[in-house]
């Protein structure tokens, strides 16, 4: 179950109440290890299903690295920035390495700005006709194929591959996370 959402003040402080006495939050600092790495996007729309998620499947303590796109900036080959990958490779590892974590967990969502082309059913279309995939299908290999690419890299790490995808739930949507084939 995730933890109670933080009591927050009803009138945010000022600029000059921040200046003179800062903001102290109301939820207590804890020095535990984290018992996972999870990479995942920052898009905020998924940021507390993914944490109700983490803690549903036993992952309460995540070490989160959240960047727009998630794991598919770890991919060398979709980067749009190849030093990224690298980059994201090198903290992967420094973070594995120096809290001794067993475990990975990638995530990505429906809607990706990344793959923002899916709604536009033209270029949809040509996606589909040049790659035989839908984006939804392109993202889900994308996604696999990163997260088995860390599985290689990181041979003694358990690593797993989720999308969150919006279902309808009677008047509501709500989140649900299917796991990809690594």
């Amino acid at each position: 179950m995730p933890s109670p959402a933080p009591s927050v003040p009803v009138t945010p402080p000022s600029e000059e109440e921040l200046r003179a006495s800062g903001f102290t939050s109301s939820v207590p600092f804890q020095d535990d290890e984290p018992d996972c790495l999870v990479i995942a996007c920052s898009d905020h729309r998924f940021r507390e299903q993914v944490r109700e998620f983490l803690a549903g499947i036993g992952l309460r303590r995540p070490h989160l690295i959240t960047v727009p796109g998630g794991v598919l900036l770890s991919s060398p080959l979709l980067s749009a920035v190849p030093y990224l990958s690298k980059t994201l490779d090198h903290i992967v590892e420094r973070i594995i390495e120096t809290k001794g974590l067993h475990e990975i967990v990638c995530i990505g969502h429906e809607d990706c700005g990344v793959y923002k082309a899916g709604k536009n059913k033209l270029v949809d279309l040509a996606v589909h006709r040049l790659a035989g995939r839908s984006m939804t299908e392109l993202h889900l290999e994308h996604l696999s194929k990163t997260a088995r690419r860390l599985r290689q890299t990181l041979p003694r790490v358990r690593v797993r591959a989720f999308l969150a995808e919006v279902v309808p739930a009677g008047a509501e949507r709500q989140v649900r996370f299917r796991q990809t084939e690594v």
